[in-house]
């Protein structure tokens, strides 16, 4: 019954060229125009040799690298208990741990503004702190999916030896885990090079990186070359540092995850799993406790007028419409989940249903590409592409989705790939054998299989376009306002009304990606 999947096969690459054609229209001109544009700037050395310039972009690369740093250090203890041992709460830790990752970087930002005092929220160790809590999921998720693998047989067998626990770390652990460290590392490092909203709002003044950079110039003091230049320089190295720190794993290569083993079998090693979760608990949960305690602070007192203040009008006079954004969120969010599931579905057809492993690592590396371009770049490119007749769409909503939908596909296709590939070929065998055809082959078994994961799929792309901030910005307009602008809009303004106000909204949105996520 070869028939079947060549059917299905021949019906995922034609189905290919609608997704295809999206990244070609929404991912590949706008950055084809970036490049064309940087190369054509005659004044480029000039650009990167202005001593602002320069400054930001010494800033961008030391605080990456520091906050990376700081990313691994807090992120191992936590990673080596959840990736070795079983604990009770364990699935709620490592939850807790991926939380700040899926919510929008705004409100990570404040939360961690409501947290520390005021003379230390606006500066380096409120940006630091950030990025600790948002990017702990990457380190935790791609380090213990690889330490999982090692047998811990071979580290017993090398303490029997007489080997040192540190010795049996070096000598034994660490090359089996060293790959996903140096990947994981190249991940954060590019998300915190490319930070926009944590900077937006910790950063104050004094501190500025390439991606709030290139937003300034393009928006606000209308330089487009120069922002382009920095796009340009931006993308080279991102395209530098992921491609040394890129995993030489084989694609697709099978994995065996050994048995944990129990914590209470170790009473030694308890006491540093204990201290590891309730440091990682503390570390991820306060700041979130902090935001929402001050949203009921107002003039040094208790009050719930911010939450009050948040529909009844009282913010309308300072230019802030909360019920228009969170309508405009919401409409963005369903029409983001209706154009980008059935595009996704289309590519992880075609790549499950193929024989060959470098078509599925073609697909997987052109659609991952824009996880590898910041949603500024992306904002910019879109901006200086569409302005001309007759995709004149610069100041139309729907370039919003556009940008939703193209940063959320490849999250979709990762979602869905795997187990429209793990399906059995004989369970649609078996299904022509009584008569079926291939669509209704298709529909009956993979369709029905992947319910669960499209339910899944449909709630992160729903997360990604309720959270995304960095294009938003860019190309956001009057009336066009999100949940994450706003929060962004209220706590980039003084006094006490609409800094409460800033925090109820962010506490009622992590309420919302909570409720999305959860129902997915």
């Amino acid at each position: 019954m070869k028939q079947t999947l060549a059917s299905l096969r021949r019906a995922a690459l034609v189905s290919c060229v609608l997704p295809a054609a999206w990244l070609i229209v929404f991912y590949v001109f706008p950055l084809g125009n970036i490049f064309s544009r940087a190369l054509s700037i005659d004044s480029f050395a000039d650009i990167l040799g202005n001593f602002g310039i320069r400054h930001v972009l010494w800033f961008t690369m030391w605080q990456a690298l520091l906050s990376t740093a700081l990313t691994l250090i807090v992120a191992f203890p936590i990673t080596w208990a959840c990736s070795r041992w079983q604990f009770t709460g364990q699935r709620f830790v490592i939850g807790l741990a991926t939380a700040p990752f899926v919510l929008p970087t705004v409100i990570v930002a404040a939360a961690v503004r409501a947290t520390l005092p005021e003379q230390m929220s606006s500066g380096i160790t409120g940006i630091m702190f950030a990025h600790v809590i948002f990017n702990l999921a990457v380190v935790v998720r791609i380090v213990s999916a690889r330490w999982q693998q090692a047998h811990p047989n071979t580290a017993a067998a090398a303490r029997t030896l007489g080997a040192s626990s540190w010795k049996t770390f070096w000598l034994v652990t660490w090359p089996m885990i060293r790959s996903a460290v140096v990947g994981a590392a190249g991940i954060v490092f590019m998300f915190c090079f490319t930070s926009f909203g944590v900077i937006k709002i910790l950063g104050g003044p004094r501190y500025s990186t390439i991606e709030v950079e290139i937003f300034t110039r393009a928006v606000q003091f209308g330089d487009i070359n120069t922002a382009v230049a920095l796009v340009l320089l931006q993308l080279i190295v991102i395209a530098i540092v992921l491609g040394l720190t890129a995993p030489r794993d084989e694609f697709g290569k099978k994995i065996r995850v050994h048995r944990q083993s129990h914590i209470r079998d170790y009473p030694r090693q308890r006491r540093l799993v204990l201290a590891s979760v309730y440091a990682t608990v503390l570390f991820v949960g306060t700041p979130f406790v902090f935001m929402f305690v001050s949203s009921f602070r107002l003039h040094q007192r208790w009050s719930i007028n911010a939450w009050r203040h948040l529909f009844d009008g009282t913010l309308d006079s300072m230019g802030v419409d909360v019920a228009r954004a969170m309508s405009n969120s919401l409409i963005f969010a369903t029409l983001t989940v209706a154009i980008t599931v059935p595009l996704a579905l289309c590519l992880a057809c075609a790549s499950a249903y193929s024989s060959s492993p470098s078509v599925r690592r073609s697909i997987a590396i052109f659609v991952g590409a824009p996880l590898a371009t910041s949603a500024v770049a992306l904002g910019l490119g879109m901006i200086i592409t569409f302005d001309q007749s007759p995709i004149n769409w610069r100041s139309h909503w729907f370039l919003l989705v556009c940008a939703h939908c193209t940063i959320a596909l490849p999250l979709a296709l990762r979602v869905l790939a795997a187990p429209l590939q793990s399906i059995p070929a004989t369970l649609r065998d078996s299904a022509r054998t009584l008569g079926a055809s291939p669509l209704q082959a298709w529909r009956k078994i993979d369709l029905a299989i992947i319910k669960r994961p499209l339910l899944i799929c449909a709630g992160l792309c729903a997360a990604v376009s309720l959270g995304e901030f960095g294009a938003t910005s860019f190309l956001t307009r009057s009336g066009n306002d999100t949940i994450p602008t706003t929060i962004a809009r209220l706590l980039g303004r003084p006094g006490d009304i609409v800094q409460s106000s800033g925090y109820a909204l962010a506490s009622l949105f992590v309420v919302l990606i909570v409720g999305v996520m959860s129902r997915a």
